[in-house]
């Protein structure tokens, strides 16, 4: 980021290899900082609530896994802004 960004209101949300859906509403008035990164862990991943820097989902134990897994970041207009896919291949050994 090269400006600071207000994120209050955005929803992270997680999707589990077509099943669950994890979503993350960010509190109001979260502004990340120029320059900085924020981290939200899940209830029991050993997180420290220190906003805007570091959030716990108090929601969720875990943010979940699987094979396939789509996390994206939505504004609060419902506008999609980032999203991540992960994949993982298994290969026989």
């Amino acid at each position: 980021l090269f400006q600071d960004e207000n994120l209050g209101e955005h929803k992270l949300k997680r999707k589990l290899d077509k099943g669950r859906e994890i979503v993350f509403t960010i509190p109001a008035n979260t502004t990340l900082k120029a320059g900085k990164t924020m981290k939200i862990y899940a209830r029991d991943q050993g997180g420290v609530n220190n906003p805007p820097e570091s959030l716990v989902f108090e929601g969720e134990n875990t943010w979940g896994i699987g094979a396939n897994v789509v996390t994206s970041l939505y504004n609060k207009e419902g506008e999609e802004r980032a999203t991540h896919t992960q994949k993982t291949i298994q290969t026989g050994v």
